[in-house]
Formats: structure tokens, C-alpha cells, sequence
């Protein structure tokens, strides 16, 4: 895919009303995370990150993040999104009680998993 495919296809994303601000949603390949990635020459690239890239008319640093105002990983809204460093997108979910949604991790006993699944 080529850099004006992604964007033709992020113009065909869906829109979706989220936390009452119209997300425009990727539709595409996503990360485990849930973050929209595209396979553009050799490598996989972020397209929040292009989306914020464009709206800014520079490429972000290595230390930048393309951070999201609404919180849904999949949405390359430029207006949704901020640069910012890992400490701020820290600090910004923290403060929206979005720190590692889903992703906390257990370590299960075996009577754990026996009253799971049994």
C-alpha cells in the first residue's frame, strides 16, 4: 500500500459517534492494541500517527506519540488526536480512569482456572 492508498481508504473509514464525538474509526488492519496499522514499502506504520502527522505538517520524533482526545484506539480523527510523550499519555489515561483497560494481567492458580472453566 502506498501512503495515497492508506489515505483514500482512511477517507472510506466508518464514522461512529463516540463518547458524543464523531470518531472517524479505521476499518482496516489494527494492532493487538486495537491501533490502525497499515503496510505501506517494507514496514507496518501507525495510521493515527500519519493522520496526526498530516494535520501538523511534520513527522513526529521517535519520543512523540500520536496521544487520542476520545479514547478509542482505532480512530484517525486528526482532531482526536495531540502529540504527546509516553508521561502524558500516561498521565491523561490515569486522570480518564483509561489506564490499561483490558489489559491487566493475573497470574492464575490452578483452582483459579478449574473454577473458570469448570
Amino acid at each position: 500500500m502506498t501512503v495515497e492508498e492508506m489515505f483514500e481508504r482512511a477517507e472510506a473509514s466508518m464514522l461512529v459517534e463516540c463518547m458524543g464525538k464523531p470518531c472517524r474509526i479505521w476499518t482496516g488492519a489494527t494492532s493487538k492494541g486495537g491501533y490502525p496499522k497499515a503496510h505501506i514499502g517494507e514496514r507496518y506504520v501507525g495510521v493515527h500517527r500519519l493522520a496526526l502527522e498530516s494535520r501538523i505538517g511534520r513527522a513526529l520524533r521517535r519520543t512523540e506519540l500520536a496521544c487520542h482526545r476520545c479514547d478509542v484506539p482505532a480512530c484517525i480523527e486528526p482532531a482526536h488526536l495531540y502529540v504527546g510523550t509516553p508521561a502524558d499519555n500516561q498521565r491523561d489515561r490515569r486522570r480518564r480512569g483509561t489506564a490499561n483497560p483490558g489489559l491487566c494481567r493475573v497470574t492464575l492458580t490452578k483452582a483459579d482456572v478449574r473454577r473458570l472453566y469448570l
